[in-house]
């Protein structure tokens, strides 16, 4: 379990967390990384798991140069905007929502009103 002095930090620094690309970042620079790390391995997880966890972590694992990534990450906010024209309705960005254990969550791409979560897909099969 990650002290209560990284957790404050981890969660002090959750507005870096936009995609997966900033929270490899906070993991690679932030000194509760390797707590976290010990934490995850400290469970029985086949050596697979770990390795792809390490590989996950690590700079030489990015999704940049996949077509159909860049297509959603280029096309998000043209479907927020879509579903705020449609449904008349305001969506609130947010960023990574933490468990209390410190490394398991999600990052919903919004928030509509006080219980609507929003998940944007851009399928890249369906671009015109």
């Amino acid at each position: 379990m990650l002290s209560e002095e990284n957790m404050l930090k981890f969660k002090s620094n959750l507005g870096k967390l936009q995609n997966a690309v900033g929270f490899t970042w906070l993991l690679r620079s932030d000194q509760a990384y390797s707590e976290i790390v010990a934490d995850v391995e400290s469970i029985v997880f086949p050596q697979e798991f770990l390795e792809y966890l390490q590989l996950w972590v690590s700079e030489s694992y990015t999704l940049d140069g996949v077509k159909a990534i860049q297509w959603g990450r280029d096309h998000e906010k043209d479907g927020i905007r879509v579903l705020e024209e449609n449904r008349k309705v305001h969506v609130t960005p947010t960023g990574l929502w933490l468990d209390q254990c410190g490394f398991i969550g999600g990052s919903p791409d919004g928030l509509v009103n006080d219980d609507g979560i929003v998940e944007v897909k851009c399928p890249y099969k369906l671009r015109s």
